[in-house]
């Protein structure tokens, strides 16, 4: 069994100096501290080693503590499902054409169908009662795509001044033929160490507070291919 003191004890002296840093200094420290998880990782999962458990324990406080930690599932709004998901799944078929692999995934940037859903003001609302604060559109509108056996996305949080949360929708999910699985989820690890799995079905949404909370992509099975919009929002008061 794992010891908890030493990551504690570990974390308050990361966040006794991440609250010493200016708003330059602590998105560097931040980025600092996303890749390092990567490379503390074993694929998706956390690390067996004692001691690389113990900094994969303290840098989930960090990152908590650095930006909000948090996972929110919002269903399947009807005004999303009935106006915007045939539009959606039509572009985002049409991009991953030209999508650009990025590492284990493909991603490129949303077209007019997710820009107006980016913009509509009930999709602006429906983010902002779920986080309960004011928010600010980033800008950022991507589909994500994976579509090759094998894809993942390593344990990772997301630059703070790009996307605070991170509003994702599920476009299409193709599950692997003849398993009895539903195929890669988002891995979500809380501060505390939790671990929530989630998968979106088609016009399901959900909000990662993507700053604060570390998430990973399971790999893929043969056969299996998914694409899923993420949407970008900041607090109007930030940090870094």
């Amino acid at each position: 069994m794992l010891r908890r003191g030493p990551s504690i004890r570990l974390a308050k002296k990361l966040i006794g100096f991440s609250n010493s840093l200016g708003p330059a200094e602590l998105y560097n420290f931040h980025l600092m501290l996303s890749a390092a998880l990567g490379g503390l990782a074993q694929g998706t999962r956390p690390p067996a080693e004692r001691t690389a458990r113990h900094a994969w324990s303290a840098s989930l406080r960090v990152l908590g503590h650095v930006g909000r930690s948090g996972l929110v599932r919002i269903g399947r709004p009807g005004f999303l499902a009935e106006e915007f998901l045939p539009g959606l799944i039509a572009e985002a078929r049409q991009l991953r054409a030209v999508a650009r692999r990025t590492g284990p995934h493909e991603i490129h940037e949303g077209g007019p169908v997710a820009e107006a859903l980016a913009g509509d003001r009930r999709m602006m609302e429906l983010v902002r009662r779920s986080v309960g604060e004011a928010l600010l559109p980033t800008g950022e509108v991507n589909y994500h795509y994976s579509n090759r056996e094998g894809d993942y996305l390593p344990p990772h949080v997301d630059p703070g001044r790009t996307s605070y949360f991170n509003c994702m929708i599920g476009i299409e999910h193709k599950r692997p033929p003849g398993r009895r699985t539903s195929g890669s989820a988002l891995i979500a690890y809380g501060s505390d160490g939790s671990r929530k799995r989630l998968r979106l079905r088609s016009g399901e949404a959900a909000i990662l507070m993507a700053s604060g909370t570390v998430h990973a992509r399971e790999p893929l099975k043969a056969g299996e291919e998914l694409a899923v919009l993420t949407i970008g929002f900041r607090p109007k008061r930030r940090r870094f």
